[in-house]
């Protein structure tokens, strides 16, 4: 960056001194000149100025005074005051209360005050390099909190969808298990309920194979009869099996109607009667004389009535 970015006001009583400055420094930096403090604060006040340079016996605004004003308005611009050797106690008090970088004892010498204004702008720029990184450590500081709450927030969110994900994997893992209870049930079920009708079939089919050549035209139809009533009853056997499976599962819906119960009585006691006789068992029923209904699932209640039994 080349110094003619550098703007410097020149505040003195005396025009022939502005043109002196003006002259030694025009090439260099953008010149501003002032004859007086309050001339100086306009200038200030329309344009961008880095470095102030004052005299400090001036009428109705001493350089003091003047550079009082300028470090309450303007706090960053550097300021360096000219005086004489008469003066320099005062200087050197007020160097504190106005911030006052430098200050050079009349009359100046251009190489001094070269030197003096160079790092008079030097320490400027650092100012200002300083808040500008600040500026943006600032920025990235907050982009960072910003980041830091997004991932956060992401974090979160995928947080609450692996409790969400593993609480399903447990309620699916429940299920799962509950249907296994429940094939369980249905095949230990199905391996009773149908064990007794199978005999009964297997009885008189071997009926039928072991006494074939003996049996008349009539005792051969009786016999087919029966085998054909214990297959017609194993298929309904296994439907209601298959119904009552599907229910346990919620596949399903349970069908409540008014039912006659002696009728489902009746029909298990046909069914295992071959296999009780068989076994020299026998079954007996005492039903009442007037309809008995009962409002329940015809399925359910069979399977009830057959597990009874």
């Amino acid at each position: 960056m080349k110094q003619a970015k550098y703007h410097i006001l020149y505040v003195d009583d005396e025009a022939r001194n502005l043109t002196v400055f003006k002259s030694s420094f025009r090439r260099e930096y953008k010149i501003f000149l002032a004859l007086s403090g309050q001339e100086g604060l306009e200038i200030m006040q329309n344009n961008e100025i880095h470095l102030v340079i004052s005299d400090q016996i001036m009428p109705k605004m001493t350089g003091l005074e003047f550079f009082e004003t300028v470090a309450l308005k303007y706090p960053n611009i550097e300021r360096v005051i000219l005086t004489a050797y008469s003066d320099m106690k005062n200087i050197i008090k007020a160097i504190n209360s106005c911030g006052i970088y430098r200050y050079i004892v009349k009359p100046w010498q251009k190489e001094e005050l070269h030197l003096v204004m160079q790092e008079a702008l030097e320490r400027h720029q650092l100012k200002e390099d300083k808040a500008e990184l600040l500026q943006q450590l600032q920025q990235q500081n907050e982009s960072l909190e910003i980041k830091v709450k997004k991932r956060t927030l992401e974090l979160e969110q995928n947080n609450l969808s692996l409790i969400a994900a593993n609480q399903k994997l447990k309620d699916s893992q429940k299920k799962l298990n509950s249907l296994n209870q429940i094939k369980d049930k249905i095949l230990s079920i199905v391996s009773h309920d149908v064990r007794a009708p199978l005999a009964t079939l297997s009885g008189f089919i071997e009926l039928f194979i072991q006494f074939q050549n003996s049996f008349s035209k009539v005792e051969s139809l009786k016999v087919g009869k029966d085998i054909k009533y214990s297959v017609d009853n194993l298929r309904l056997l296994l439907d209601n099996l298959l119904t009552w499976s599907y229910a346990q599962i919620g596949n399903k819906k349970i069908n409540i109607v008014s039912i006659p119960i002696c009728q489902i009585i009746q029909k298990n006691e046909k069914l295992f009667r071959p296999t009780m006789e068989q076994k020299n068992l026998f079954f007996e029923t005492e039903l009442l004389t007037k309809p008995t209904y009962v409002d329940a699932d015809e399925n359910m209640l069979d399977f009830i009535i057959r597990n009874l039994v």
